[in-house]
């Protein structure tokens, strides 16, 4: 039942390292610093963007594509992985499932949070760390910098890591669940739009939630449809 929690992939999302260093070590976890250059220098990423170019190479020259091949080599020691994201959205602390295995959706719903976003590309050979672990997925927190947010993760983090892992705990009645479909650019009409994450907006017909609203530059949002339990066993 050992567990594997990475923070900072992105050097500049501080909130899950934070947390942990308020974490007594136990036999149930342990904790690693992604992309440890970036973090120094408080940057997204020196040259490759960690979470995109998984599964890496080993014997690559380039920092991080070696990096994230490390980081995978040693998750084949731990049954979980858990990478800790944050974002400046105000998203509050979600959920995202980037493999939608039946094992990883187990571990998304034995989670302490209520929201669960399933978020896989397709057809892409490279991708997020836990895309090519054996069970894993990612813990998004938002606003990263608000103290609400970093309650909320010291909160979360105790408990998985003070309880481990159940399956047998789970309670399928208590989770939302999303899927994320598209992204609504930037144009004059959609820019002047006010919209909260996973609330629910209808646009020239189309109904959807919003999710990293205003995170990323020509970007609104990404458009998510809800799902129920017995739909998301189809994934």
């Amino acid at each position: 039942n050992k567990i594997l929690i990475i923070t900072e992939t992105h050097g500049n999302e501080k909130i899950g390292t934070k947390i942990m260093q308020k974490i007594k070590c136990n036999n149930n976890f342990d904790w690693i610093i992604g992309n440890e250059n970036a973090s120094k220098l408080n940057k997204r990423y020196i040259k490759f963007n960690m979470n995109r170019i998984a599964p890496g190479n080993i014997y690559s020259k380039d920092y991080e594509a070696k990096r994230i091949a490390e980081i995978l080599k040693i998750s084949k020691k731990y049954k979980f992985v858990i990478d800790v994201h944050g974002t400046n959205a105000r998203s509050g602390i979600f959920v995202i499932i980037t493999n939608p295995t039946i094992q990883n959706i187990l571990l998304a719903f034995s989670l302490p949070i209520k929201n669960i976003v399933i978020w896989s590309p397709k057809g892409k050979k490279k991708g997020p760390i836990t895309k090519f672990v054996n069970c894993g997925v990612e813990i998004e927190c938002g606003s990263q910098n608000t103290v609400n947010t970093e309650k909320e993760l010291l909160k979360t983090l105790k408990l998985v890591s003070r309880k481990g892992i159940n399956f047998n705990d789970i309670n399928f009645s208590q989770k939302n669940i999303f899927k994320v479909y598209r992204k609504l650019l930037d144009n004059n009409s959609s820019g002047k739009l006010r919209l909260k994450d996973f609330k629910k907006v209808i646009l020239e017909k189309e109904t959807f939630y919003p999710l990293l609203s205003r995170q990323y530059k020509d970007t609104v949002c990404y458009k998510m449809v809800k799902i129920d339990f017995n739909k998301l066993l189809s994934y």
